[in-house]
């Protein structure tokens, strides 16, 4: 004769007291219990402490149309990662180097234990080439991050137009001294196109935009605040730049004598109007929803700080403390604002919070009864 327990399913087991009610479902038709927490309705619009950002992790269904299978992001994308760091640590090396000679070497007279046939090569080499090396290779990596975000057909389209509007505003500005008053370039930059522009820097035009724009969108802002952000940080990287590398050091010379340290103020208006056409451009091609995943990665911020490493290093070798602090504080200032705000208004529309729960309009949701947490 079979026990009183024959035939009956065996009783449930008691509940685990280390897991709450808010991690289970009351679904009747899941067969399983989630152990994970339970949809918000909100996402961050960016991903924080990423360096670089491609379309395989900020849409996992990116790439399903081409060879490799979903989520594999642009193809050439095992190319493109790895670009992006050789890229970035090229350019700091060269920073670094550049940061290090130059209070050492340049205008010291050359080392006894050094002959002058050695020296003198290695040291105008050095003179010619390394500035455009180190924008090269900031840009390579900017470059190739770009592309992972945007593919490659738009990536190369606005980042080609970038190039040439960086190439033709400084061709009519070292031809006509407009939009940024009369310059001259010398010849550390790398050869001049057309006898007048550094072929170096319309690259360094699409290297700096990519970091101010992609900062600016922390604080997601609209398509005009987008826009306006991004061509105020290339006026404060300027604004300690221009000191720097035209008076302490002289890669171009300006043909008057301007207000700021040689230099006239026109030329922060025709920054800033330079960059709100590149900015503009730049949106026009690419949604904002395509660029904003990008906003938390470190490349960005990195990049905008490397690029104030020479000419703070120059400044105060030539002793111009003042444009020395003016520019940290322009530098610091847009980085701390975008960096920090970011921060601030994506913890505010997290999920959970008062405006980042989820509801319409980011109101407060009604938590219902209270439930009571047993911890093990």
């Amino acid at each position: 004769m079979p026990g009183p327990s024959a035939g009956r399913p065996p009783p449930p087991l008691p509940p685990d007291p280390n897991r709450t009610m808010a991690h289970t479902s009351s679904s009747p038709s899941s067969g399983a219990t989630p152990t994970g927490p339970a949809p918000t309705g909100r996402t961050p619009w960016f991903t924080p402490n990423r360096w670089f950002t491609d379309r395989a992790t900020a849409d996992p269904t990116a790439g399903r149309h081409r060879r490799g299978g979903e989520g594999t992001g642009v193809t050439g994308g095992r190319f493109l990662r790895p670009l992006v760091w050789i890229g970035l640590w090229v350019h700091v090396a060269l920073i670094a180097f550049s940061a290090v000679s130059f209070p050492l070497v340049v205008g010291r007279p050359r080392p006894d234990f050094l002959p002058a046939e050695l020296w003198n090569p290695i040291y105008s080499w050095g003179m010619a080439w390394t500035g455009a090396l180190y924008i090269a290779a900031g840009f390579v990596a900017v470059a190739a991050a770009w592309i992972l975000l945007t593919g490659w057909r738009r990536g190369l389209l606005s980042m080609g137009i970038v190039l040439v509007l960086g190439f033709a505003v400084e061709l009519l500005g070292t031809s006509t001294g407009l939009p940024f008053g009369p310059y001259e370039y010398g010849d550390m930059l790398g050869g001049r196109i057309a006898g007048h522009v550094p072929w170096s820097i319309p690259l360094s035009w699409f290297t700096l935009l990519y970091a101010t724009l992609l900062l600016g969108l922390r604080l997601r802002p609209g398509i005009v605040g987008s826009i306006v952000l991004a061509s105020l940080g290339l006026v404060a990287w300027d604004v300690l730049m221009d000191p720097g590398m035209s008076l302490a050091f002289p890669f171009w010379e300006w043909q008057v004598d301007g207000w700021w340290y040689g230099m006239p103020l026109i030329n922060w208006a025709g920054w800033f109007v330079t960059g709100l056409v590149m900015a503009l451009t730049v949106v026009a091609i690419h949604p904002l929803e395509t660029l904003r995943p990008a906003a938390g990665d470190r490349l960005p911020a990195a990049i905008f700080a490397l690029n104030g490493v020479l000419p703070l290093v120059l400044v105060i070798m030539a002793g111009l403390w003042i444009p020395m602090l003016v520019g940290l504080a322009a530098m610091g200032g847009f980085l701390a604002f975008t960096l920090v705000g970011g921060s601030l208004r994506r913890h505010r529309l997290a999920p959970g919070t008062a405006t980042g729960s989820g509801a319409p309009g980011g109101a407060r949701r009604d938590p219902g009864p209270a439930r009571e947490t047993h911890r093990g």
